[in-house]
């Protein structure tokens, strides 16, 4: 207990003992002695004082005037428990109010003081830090909608169970204690703190918080200090909370147990509207605090001080209307959204749920079905929390491990395994109860799905394969080294690109039969081949190309370096739910001479981590051949990049200070930014996301290729999550700063998009000529019929608003203007649009799958206008993989008929892909199959379709739409020319792949 340090003031006069003189005897009456001074006035140095119980003042009198003949006083209290006083000591005795009064002598002329006594504060106890992390927690699981079934996440005004507890909306909570090393002393560490380019805050009358103190109060208002931000150049300008206004100029309320509304006016607190910001470096800025508030932090002051506040909203105020910028309603204090640039606090969310502190919460009726298991999201001491009579200590998760004990500064989402803990309904319902203060945001049931089964097999991408080994070297049965030092020693294997290949166990089962390692079948116990590979190497699947007369069951491989465990055929997977060999028809994965691709991937396996050695154990009755064992990941088709500007090219003008650049928002979808920049080494840019602030120096950010980007790097693309800027499928806005240089820059953002890239082929139906009508009448343009399978299609016209277009289906009519037309975007089509792909389905003018026919409608106007109607297929990404060089001919200069070159094509050849120098002159014929086509008839078809224009000098010809090849038989291609100026032709076989389709992994793979 600190007590105040009372001055004591002596009177400078020679005073005897006053109140202690001994009347004299007076003599008669007689005449007055003019002689003799009387006192006039007597005043006290206090005229009121606040006092402690235990304090005590000092008062000191003065009689005028100084020459007075009698200054003796008299000394009384109007509560003697309150407050007692002697010669003008006076002793604080209990809580109250007393006056003390003093009186002369002479003239009874008096003086009073006014005391107040409170009691004493009650010492500080100091509080002990939230508790925010827990260590091995037992099994967690965040709520996923598509497998799991919520009870109550309480996000109703009401929950839709029934509770005796505490009922609330979220909020922010915050410690504030001086002994605790992260108390929030300063503008940075704040309670909470936010810049918002959306509101120019200066213009409106208040900054408010709803708040309270939790728990014993003690903090006040001086404790308290609202800084108002102008931007990084400046520090914050300071407010103290006890000092501050209202918009009404009245002082604050002081901070209670209750949430209540604290308004500070900055236009009222401010005493000199003329007063500026001082600058981050020193000295004054020439910008006014009242001119530019572009955000603002509360913080506390470094003083003796313990209190838990919370904040349930932050909002500005203007003529009494409140504008929020912040509910609280999430789960991260530090998330964007589009009222703020950026906002943080020192504390966390307390979410929306039910609060039970000797108080309970009973769900609504629910239906257990198939699930196993219970989630309570909690936050809290959990020791005295118990469901349905179930305590909490008897909790154990999926795995049969006793739950971890709540904490009380973050909620976890905790399993709780229903038949583990002896847990059941109660006539339908939980009842969970707690002697403890808890707060439940979630409940929901789950049986810890993560993902649905796959549909479709993987989409592998053998063009970039790591092979193992194609088995294309000779090991006879019985010779295969069963010892590490023969094995790495064995130039047939290491010539074939292996470490080394060894039998450990039953080597005269093994044999390599051409490109086949084959391993016998018979009654033994089993056979064992070690494989020393660097094909392994960070990849998602290895691949297995096997051949057998039945699945081979007794197969089974793990990958070296003791982190993986044996997996048997039976159990190997290559995506969710699809077992890794399938003896379906229309399994993709079989090659022309009868081998299965048998995919497996390594992570859903327990064979990630593994090393660069492949062991494999075979029991089984029939022979099995293995082709190949390669490595590979999945197929990534040609991409395109769509841009958008998110932050206009932007000056960093010439300085030596901070700066604060620019924002630039990066929607949910986006993953990557891209930045140009003239920017050096000297100007280091700082980038700021949801993760806090990455420095360029510092190489803490990552490009689009997973590599660091290099300080003073002008152009490169930002992977916005690897670099902890920005929360997967979160929007987030990203600050640019910059410490200037000698040298002034520019720096622009962008919002970068990698979209698959679609090819699409077009076919013309109609193209109608209407003519104009006077009057406007209904005219009916054209109508056809759907295919099945057709999904798109395109309009080409030059009809205005006016000609208002029609387009009727199985379901109806569905005009333009009406806003009825859905696009390939799956946006409307805007009335008057010239040029545009429906889709038919989403527009509801076809039923899938289905065949239909389609009108096309218009009222025509006065002016004459065209519809053109094309069907639209989504062609896959292609890619071509060059095979052998057929034909490489010079033919010279010449005006006569020239055999060029001919060449045998196989039957499994249907793209050629042409190199030319020839002109227009070098009229080019190919011959095959009995068809004779020449380029200039425009009758050799491409691989989109379309005919080859004459004097192309490089395209691919589709061989069998060209009619100079029949599907799935040999021929002989030959060309000719009616020779000009002299040429150069080069003919080569093409593969052509597409994504989409299990024919490019095949033809990759065999190519």
């Amino acid at each position: 207990m600190k007590k105040k340090n009372l001055i004591v003031l002596l009177a400078a006069l020679s005073l005897g003992l006053v109140g202690c003189v001994t009347p004299q005897p007076q003599p008669g009456p007689g005449p007055v002695d003019p002689t003799v001074v009387h006192v006039d006035s007597v005043s006290l140095n206090k005229t009121s004082e606040t006092l402690t119980v235990g304090d005590t003042l000092h008062l000191v009198a003065t009689v005028l005037p100084d020459n007075a003949a009698d200054k003796s006083l008299t000394w009384e209290t109007s509560n003697e428990s309150v407050a007692s006083v002697s010669e003008g000591t006076v002793v604080a005795k209990s809580a109250g109010s007393a006056t003390i009064t003093v009186k002369t002598t002479d003239g009874n002329k008096t003086a009073g003081c006014a005391i107040t006594v409170k009691n004493p504060a009650p010492e500080i106890i100091h509080q002990n830090p939230f508790v925010t992390t827990v260590t091995d927690p037992s099994e967690t699981r965040n709520f996923r909608e598509d497998f799991d079934t919520m009870i109550e996440d309480f996000s109703g005004a009401t929950p839709s169970g029934t509770t005796t507890g505490v009922y609330s909306k979220s909020f922010l909570r915050v410690l504030v204690d001086s002994e605790d090393e992260n108390e929030p002393q300063s503008p940075d560490g704040a309670i909470y703190k936010m810049a918002t380019g959306n509101y120019e805050i200066q213009n409106f009358e208040g900054i408010g918080f709803k708040m309270r103190v939790a728990g014993s109060q003690q903090i006040n208002l001086s404790n308290l200090v609202l800084g108002l931000r102008g931007d990084d150049a400046f520090k914050v300008f300071p407010i103290k909370l006890s000092d501050a206004l209202d918009p009404d100029g009245e002082e604050l309320p002081d901070l209670t147990g209750e949430f209540q509304e604290v308004i500070v006016s900055p236009g009222q607190s401010i005493e000199d509207a003329n007063t500026v910001y001082e600058l981050a470096g020193g000295g004054d800025s020439t910008t006014k605090v009242l001119d530019k508030i572009l955000g603002f932090h509360l913080y506390a002051l470094d003083e003796e001080c313990s209190a838990v506040i919370e904040i349930e909203e932050v909002f500005l105020v203007n003529a009494g209307e409140k504008t929020v910028l912040d509910s609280f309603d999430r789960t991260k204090v530090s998330q964007t959204d589009p009222t703020c640039w950026w906002r943080d606090s020192t504390g966390f969310i307390v979410q929306k749920g039910v609060t039970l502190d000797n108080k309970q919460y009973t769900t609504k009726a629910i239906e257990l079905g198939e699930y196993k298991n219970l989630v309570i999201n909690v936050l809290g001491d959990t020791s005295g929390l118990k469901i349905n009579n179930v305590a909490y200590a008897s909790f154990k998760d999926n795995n049969n491990k006793v739950l971890t004990d709540g904490v009380d500064g973050a909620f976890y989402s905790y399993v709780i395994n229903l038949e583990n803990s002896s847990l059941a309904l109660n006539e339908g319902k939980f009842v969970i109860e707690s002697s403890k203060n808890v707060v439940i945001s979630q409940l929901f049931l789950t049986n810890l799905q993560n993902e649905l089964p796959a549909e479709n097999y993987p989409f592998i991408d053998t063009l970039n394969a790591s092979f193992a080994t194609k088995f294309d070297f000779i090991v006879a049965k019985g010779t295969a080294k069963d010892n590490y030092d023969d094995a790495v020693l064995d130039t047939r294997v290491t010539d074939a690109g292996l470490n080394y290949l060894i039998t450990y166990h039953g080597g005269e089962n093994v044999a390599v039969d051409g490109n086949d390692l084959v391993i016998s079948g018979g009654d033994y116990d089993y056979t064992q081949v070690v494989i020393g590979s660097n094909a392994v190497a960070n990849k998602k699947y290895v691949v297995f190309e096997m051949k057998a007369d039945a699945k081979p069951s007794g197969f089974r491989f793990q990958l070296g370096g003791g982190s993986t465990s044996v997996v048997w055929l039976n159990d190997m997977v290559a995506d969710a739910g699809l077992s890794s060999w399938s003896d379906a028809a229309n399994y993709p994965y079989v090659t022309k001479d009868g081998y299965k691709l048998v995919i497996v991937d390594l992570s859903r396996n327990s064979q990630a981590g593994g090393n660069n050695e492949l062991i494999m154990y075979y029991t089984g009755t029939n022979d099995l051949k293995i082709g190949s064992i390669f490595f590979t990941d999945d197929y990534k088709p040609e991409a395109r990049v769509e841009e958008t500007v998110a932050m206009e090219e932007t000056t960093l003008p010439v300085g030596t200070d901070y700066r604060y650049v620019g924002y630039a928002y990066m929607p949910a979808d986006v993953k990557y930014a891209h930045v140009i920049s003239t920017a050096t080494v000297a100007n280091q840019i700082r980038f700021e996301g949801n993760d806090g602030a990455k420095w360029l120096k510092d190489g803490a950010i990552i490009d689009i290729n997973g590599h660091v980007v290099e300080d003073g790097a002008t152009d490169y693309v930002i992977d916005l999550e690897a670099s902890g800027l920005k929360a997967a499928g979160v929007e987030q806005g990203i600050h640019v700063h910059s410490t200037l240089a000698e040298e002034a820059a520019t720096i622009t953002v962008k919002t970068y998009k990698v979209i698959p890239s679609v090819e699409q082929k077009v076919t013309q139906v109609f193209n109608k000529e209407i003519p104009a009508a006077n009057p406007a009448g209904y005219a009916y343009v054209e109508g056809f019929n759907m295919p099945a399978d057709l999904k798109y299609v395109k309009i080409e016209t030059t009809a205005a608003v006016a000609n208002e277009l029609r387009f009727e289906g199985p379901n109806g009519a569905k005009w333009l203007k009406d806003g009825d037309i859905i696009d390939i975007n799956g946006q409307v089509v805007a009335d008057g649009s010239t040029e545009y792909i429906i889709d038919l389905i989403a527009s509801g003018l076809k039923v899938d799958g289905v065949a239909a026919a389609l009108h096309t409608h218009s009222t025509a106007g006065e002016t004459a206008f065209s519809v053109k109607l094309s069907t639209v297929e989504l062609l896959p990404v292609t890619h071509q993989i060059n095979g052998a060089v057929l034909i490489n001919e010079s033919v010279e200069a010449g005006s006569g008929y020239k055999y060029v070159g001919g060449a045998d094509l196989t039957a499994d050849v249907k793209f050629v892909k042409i190199e030319t120098t020839a002109g227009v002159d070098n009229q080019i014929r190919f011959e095959g199959a009995g068809q004779t086509k020449w380029l200039k008839d425009n009758a050799v078809i491409g691989v989109d379709g379309n005919p080859i224009a004459d004097g192309s000098t490089e395209y691919v010809i589709d061989l069998e739409a060209t009619g100079i090849k029949v599907a799935g038989e040999a021929t002989a291609l030959h060309v000719h020319s009616t020779a000009g100026e002299a040429f150069t032709i080069k003919v080569t076989v093409v593969y052509r792949v597409l994504d989409g389709s299990y024919e490019h992994l095949l033809l990759a793979f065999h190519g």
